[in-house]
C-alpha cells in the first residue's frame, strides 16, 4: 500500500496572521533569477552534496521593516524564496517562549526539490512590537541529494551544525556560498529511550498508522517534540518519507497544511482550531492506554519492535533494505514482518499456522521473498526446538490445529507432513496409545494429495514404542489400547509390526489374566519374549 499524501500543494495556501508581517523580497543587489546549472554543482565538491541556503527573519532598516528574506545563494530565485517563506514561521511562530527554542520545518517546493527550514529565537523583535525575533535558516535541495540522508530532514540539519551552518548572523552577506554536506556526519539518529521518559512509546505507532493511511496528524509531544518527530519519520521506510511534509516546535497554523506537526504545548484554542480541521489530534500527555490503536500492518510491526525496546533494529532495517518497489507492497510486508515475530514465539500450536501462508511464496519483490523464506526458515527451527518439550496437552492442540490446516500449495502441505511427522514421534515417547489415536484420526488428510514418507517413518516409531510399551502396561491400559491396536491393523493390514504387536497384545493380556486367577505375578517382560 503506497503513501497517500494529502497535502494541499505547496505554495497555495493563504498566509496565516502570525506571519503577516512583511515578507519583503529577496535583498537586492544579487542575480535573484539564477537557476541550477545544468550539470549537478555537486560535482564539484568531491562527492559532497550541496544545497542552496537563505534567511528569514526580521530586519529594521531605514528602508524598510519585517520579515524578509536577508540573504540567500545564487541557486534561489525570488519566487522560489517567496514560496519558501509562505512557511516559515515569523513572530511568535515557535511553541516555546524562550532563547533556546528551535524549531525544524520539511517540505516539497518546485522543480523536484525541498525545502528545510531551521528556526531559532535571535534576540528580541526590532519591530518594537514586543517579544521574540524568530531566525530561520532555509535549505534547499534536490530530491537525488537528499536520498543521500535517506529522505530525513533532520539528518540534513545534523549535517549543516557538523559544517557551523546554523550560526545566527544578522549581518549576513547578501550572497551566501553553497552549501558542502558529508551525510555521514548526520546519518547517526539519536537515542530512542523511553523508559522512564514523559511519553509512552505507545503514541508512535498510532502516528505512523494514521500517516500511511493518508491523515495529517497533529502530534503533541511536549519537550520531546524534535525526537519523536525524527522517531515517526523513521519508522516510514526511507523511499517514502519525502511524502511527509512536516513541522516540529512551530505553532500550528492551518496555513502550513503539514502532513505531520508535531507540538510542544496546545493552548485551549489552538485545540479547537485543530478540532475544525481534518488533522487526526494525537495528545501524548494523557494515559498511554488512550492511546488508539494501529491497524496497518507495517504500524503494528513499528509498535512490535518499539515495545520489545528493537527501535535501532527497525531504523536499521528500514534505512537499509527498503526500495522504491518495496513500499509499495509495504501492507504485505507489515504483515511478514509479524509473522517473522510470531515465528520466534514459544506457542507450539499456532507456529505452522504462522508459515503456511508464505510457504512456496511467489512474490515479485526480493525483500518480500526473503522475508517469507526467514519466516518458513524460523518456524520450522522453533517447531523442531519446541516439539523436544512438549507434554500431550500441547502436542494434542499442536495436532488438532495441523489436521484443521487447509495448505494451498505442495510445498506447504510437506511442511504440515513434516511437523505431524514430529508431532506423532514426540507423543509416541510420552503415550504410544495417543500417538496411534493422532494417526488413525489424521486419516487420509495428511496423504491424500502427497507423499507420507515422513509419517510412514513416524509409524514405525511408534509401533516400535509401543512394543515397548505393551511389556509393561497395566491390565486396564492394555484394554484400552486393544480396540486402537485393532483399528490400527483393519486400517494398515500390511504393517507387520502392528499385528505383531497386536498378538503381543493379547497374549500379554491373558497372562494377567490368568495371573490374576492364580494369584500369581506375571513378570515384566515376559510378553515380549
Amino acid at each position: 500500500m503506497g503513501i497517500e499524501n494529502r497535502s494541499r500543494p505547496f505554495g497555495t495556501a493563504k498566509r496565516g496572521e502570525e506571519d503577516a508581517v512583511n515578507p519583503g523580497q529577496v535583498h537586492p543587489g544579487r542575480p535573484v533569477d539564477s537557476q541550477f546549472p545544468d550539470q549537478p554543482v555537486n560535482s564539484q565538491f568531491n562527492g559532497k552534496v550541496v544545497c542552496e541556503q537563505a534567511v528569514y527573519t526580521c530586519v529594521c532598516t531605514a528602508a524598510c521593516q519585517g520579515y524578509r528574506v536577508i540573504a540567500a545563494s545564487e541557486g534561489l530565485s525570488s519566487h522560489e524564496c517567496n514560496e519558501i517563506v509562505r512557511y516559515a514561521p515569523a513572530l511568535g511562530g515557535l511553541c516555546v517562549d524562550s532563547p533556546e527554542a528551535t524549531g525544524v520545518s520539511f517540505f516539497p517546493i518546485s522543480d523536484d526539490r525541498f525545502a528545510i527550514l531551521h528556526t531559532c529565537h535571535a534576540g528580541k523583535e526590532p519591530t518594537g512590537r514586543g517579544g521574540r525575533r524568530t531566525y530561520t535558516r532555509i535549505f534547499v535541495i534536490r530530491a537525488d541529494d537528499l536520498r543521500r540522508f535517506r529522505n530525513n530532514p533532520f539528518a540534513l540539519v545534523r549535517a549543516v551544525a557538523a559544517e557551523g551552518g546554523l550560526v545566527v548572523d544578522l549581518a549576513a552577506d547578501v550572497t551566501l556560498p553553497r552549501l558542502a554536506l558529508s551525510p555521514e556526519r548526520g546519518l547517526s539518529p539519536p537515542v530512542f529511550d523511553f523508559a522512564g521518559g514523559p511519553i509512552s512509546e505507545k503514541w508512535i505507532a498510532p502516528a505512523t498508522d494514521r500517516l500511511l493511511s493518508g491523515s495529517e496528524v497533529a502530534f503533541l509531544a511536549g519537550a520531546e517534540g524534535a525526537v519523536l518527530a525524527e522517531l515517526i519519520l523513521l519508522t516510514i521506510p526511507a523511499p517514502a518519507r519525502s511524502q511527509i511534509s512536516l513541522s516540529t516546535g512551530v505553532t500550528f497554523a492551518v496555513s502550513r497544511p503539514h502532513r505531520l506537526i508535531v507540538l510542544a504545548n496546545v493552548s485551549p484554542q489552538t485545540r479547537e482550531r485543530i478540532a475544525g480541521t481534518e488533522y487526526v489530534f494525537l495528545d501524548s500527555s494523557a494515559d498511554s492506554g488512550s492511546a488508539p490503536g494501529a491497524s496497518h500492518p507495517w504500524a503494528r510491526t513499528v509498535d512490535r519492535f518499539i515495545e520489545t525496546r528493537r527501535t535501532h533494529a527497525l531504523i536499521g532495517m528500514l534505512a537499509d533494505r527498503f526500495g522504491e518497489g518495496d513500499v509499495k507492497a509495504l501492507e504485505r510486508i507489515g504483515e511478514l514482518c509479524l509473522a517473522l515475530e510470531n515465528a520466534a514465539s514459544n506457542r507450539l500450536e499456532n507456529l505452522i499456522d504462522v508459515a503456511i501462508p508464505y510457504v512456496g511464496l511467489s512474490a515479485d519483490l526480493p525483500l518480500e521473498r526473503e522475508l517469507a523464506r526467514q519466516v518458513v526458515r524460523l518456524v520450522r527451527h522453533r517447531f523442531s526446538s519446541l516439539i523436544s518439550h512438549a507434554d500431550c496437552g500441547q502436542l494434542s492442540n499442536a495436532w488438532k490445529r495441523m489436521l484443521a490446516s487447509e495448505p494451498r500449495t505442495p510445498e506447504a502441505a510437506r511442511l504440515v507432513e513434516e511437523s505431524a511427522a514430529l508431532a506423532v514421534t514426540r507423543m509416541s515417547c510420552l503415550d504410544p496409545v495417543e500417538a496411534m489415536r493422532m494417526i488413525l484420526d489424521s486419516g487420509a488428510a495428511m496423504t491424500a494429495d502427497h507423499s507420507a514418507t515422513d509419517l510412514e517413518y513416524a509409524r514405525q516409531t511408534v509401533m516400535t514404542c509401543v512394543a515397548t510399551w505393551i511389556a509393561q502396561a497395566a491390565e486396564e491400559d492394555l484394554t484400552a489400547a486393544g480396540g486402537v491396536l485393532e483399528d490400527w491393523c483393519c486400517r494398515h493390514p500390511e504393517d507387520a509390526a502392528a499385528a505383531e504387536n497386536l498378538d503381543h497384545l493379547r497374549l500379554r493380556t491373558a497372562e494377567i489374566s490368568q495371573s490374576a486367577a492364580t494369584n500369581e505375578p506375571v513378570e515384566v517382560g515376559a510378553a515380549a519374549e
